[in-house]
């Protein structure tokens, strides 16, 4: 895969099609109705992991918590915003959540357990709440995303909207990223009972 390519829920791919002058192709229907995701980075040409892909979902949260006011002792508290761009990890980081709330995460007030259980019954369970790095990553490539997510009919991921990640600043406060202009990605530390968009990330190994 690369970005702007289609991960269907039956884990095939289709691959984005576009014209002579760079515009997307039509996407079949018979397509359009089976996307799980689109695919914003790829090291398919750089094995330093397997060449896996990181998916975007199609479909977003628009008002979740971060989680209950607790502290996860096995997150790292970043208490500035850049070292959060370097952590690209969103697994461990909501498996971590997800063990540090127990019972106590629910899909209805914690964005790490919304992620964990949304999609099918293939794919649930793959998805994750993306770090600072990886949303980074997402942001930086909207043009390409968005217009896919426009063709499917789906709502695009948002300029000027702020987007829960994984990283953890204290007790009280989770972060979160947005950007003004799909280049620069700024984060800023928010209460974790703010109610804030949500999109599930997913990561496709090569030989999936």
């Amino acid at each position: 895969m690369l970005p702007g390519d289609m991960y269907l829920i039956d884990g095939s791919i289709y691959t984005a099609q576009y014209d002579s002058e760079g515009n997307l192709l039509q996407i079949p229907d018979s397509i359009k109705n089976n996307i799980a995701g689109v695919c914003f980075w790829s090291n398919v040409n750089n094995d330093f992991i397997n060449a896996q892909f990181w998916v975007i979902s199609v479909d977003e949260c628009t008002s979740l918590q971060w989680g209950p006011l607790d502290d996860i002792s096995s997150l790292y508290n970043y208490q500035a915003a850049e070292p959060i761009f370097y952590d690209l990890d969103g697994v461990t980081n909501t498996n971590n959540i997800l063990s540090g709330y127990g019972s106590s995460a629910k899909t209805t007030n914690c964005a790490a357990k919304y992620c964990n259980d949304f999609g099918t019954q293939l794919t649930k369970g793959k998805w994750f709440l993306g770090s600072g790095g990886q949303m980074k990553e997402l942001l930086r490539r909207l043009s390409i995303i968005n217009n896919v997510l426009n063709m499917l009919g789906k709502a695009p991921v948002s300029l000027n909207t702020d987007y829960w990640i994984s990283n953890e600043y204290s007790s009280t406060n989770g972060w979160s990223v947005r950007t003004t202009d799909g280049i620069n990605v700024t984060a800023t530390n928010s209460a974790k009972s703010s109610t804030l968009k949500v999109r599930p990330m997913m990561i496709v190994p090569r030989n999936n």
